[in-house]
């Protein structure tokens, strides 16, 4: 797995957010500090929100660089297909105030160290309704674009 994503930075935090590339733990993982200018910030359980403000407005090409390089979507594709055994997932359908469909995918694995992992790998606008067979035809191309459709168990 790549440096940022999917690996862990204590023994029970997930850390698949980018910022991860930019800080790093310290005094007995209790606090974050920035690679690149030693901001200190007290770790607050998974949030990586203070970290991503912090990235946006003292650094803000850095943000630019990791949008720009799609490492998640790199991740996906040619990390995904490689984890151990299958993978799970838990689909998320709601329409907005203003009448728009969403759909959030998330997958779940196992990771080597026999670590639960989870990651948001698609959030779109679905076109019809929240349908079973809608929702299939959509999990099932998004899966595909991923290049994880074979990880799938079972897509009924």
């Amino acid at each position: 797995m790549s440096d940022s994503l999917g690996e862990s930075a204590g023994s029970s935090t997930r850390t698949y957010s980018f910022v991860w590339s930019h800080f790093k733990l310290v005094e007995n993982e209790e606090k974050t500090q920035c690679n690149y200018c030693g901001m200190l910030y007290k770790k607050t359980g998974g949030n990586t929100t203070n970290l991503y403000k912090h990235l946006q407005k003292k650094h803000p090409s850095k943000v630019k660089t990791e949008v720009e390089s799609g490492k998640m979507d790199k991740f996906v594709k040619k990390e995904l297909p490689n984890v151990p055994g299958e993978l799970s997932f838990t689909l998320d359908a709601w329409t907005s105030p203003s009448y728009i469909p969403f759909l959030g995918i998330t997958v779940h694995w196992i990771s080597y160290e026999w670590e639960l992992k989870e990651i948001l790998i698609n959030f779109c606008k679905l076109s019809g309704p929240h349908s079973g067979e809608n929702l299939h035809k959509v999990f099932v191309k998004c899966c595909d674009d991923m290049r994880i459709l074979t990880k799938v168990l079972s897509t009924f």
